[in-house]
């Protein structure tokens, strides 16, 4: 996923985290550059196509991810679980 180097983790470029996060099942909501908010309605379950990914996910997006059910994963204490809910 990253590559680590002296400490530092390599920031990865927002459309390949979208994929990544798609092919690990998990659903990649593109949030605003240098914000939290998110460019659509979360609550929605999407399909992002190659060309979604291409569009919403620009170099400078933030990309969240949408937690719970959707993508098999948890939030407990303020603190994200990012494995299977029932494993």
């Amino acid at each position: 996923m990253t590559e680590h180097s002296k400490g530092r983790i390599a920031r990865m470029a927002p459309r390949d985290a979208a994929r990544d996060y798609i092919q690990r099942g998990w659903e990649p909501i593109p949030m605003t550059p240098r914000d939290k908010k998110t460019k659509f309605k979360w609550k929605v379950p999407r399909t992002w196509s190659d060309e979604d990914i291409e569009i919403h996910f620009s170099d400078d997006a933030n990309v969240g991810i949408a937690l719970g059910p959707r993508s098999g994963t948890a939030v407990c204490c303020g603190r994200i679980t990012l494995g299977p809910i029932n494993g």
